[in-house]
């Protein structure tokens, strides 16, 4: 995801990519996303413009090679220190999708920078 406000980035990746990207929003609309940084630009931002948020998709990948590739991404792109995800570790627990993805080796990765929107 990427701020049209400030240009800061959240590096995630998911097996449904749009159902996870639902999900974010309606974390932050209740006001109960994990990433504090994201949550605080959010209730800030809905005061100034509304629906602020882009998702971007970078590439598809093996659902083993997320972890490894969405690390990768969060340091090439500073997203910890310079954009909204907390922390390096890519272990935690995604949220499963509803839905059987078409093909299970392959999975949407996400990722966005001010670059994509330029």
């Amino acid at each position: 995801m990427i701020s049209t406000l400030n240009g800061y980035s959240y590096v995630g990746s998911s097996v449904d990519i749009y159902g996870r990207f639902k999900e974010h929003i309606r974390m932050l609309e209740a006001g109960k996303h994990h990433s504090h940084k994201l949550q605080k630009h959010w209730d800030k931002g809905l005061a100034v413009k509304g629906g602020h948020l882009e998702l971007h998709i970078l590439e598809e990948c093996k659902v083993e090679d997320m972890p490894r590739l969405e690390l990768e991404y969060i340091r090439v792109y500073d997203s910890v220190k310079r954009g909204f995800n907390c922390t390096y570790d890519t272990r935690r627990a995604k949220v499963k999708p509803k839905r059987k993805p078409r093909d299970k080796t392959r999975t949407d990765f996400w990722f966005a920078t001010k670059e994509f929107r330029e």
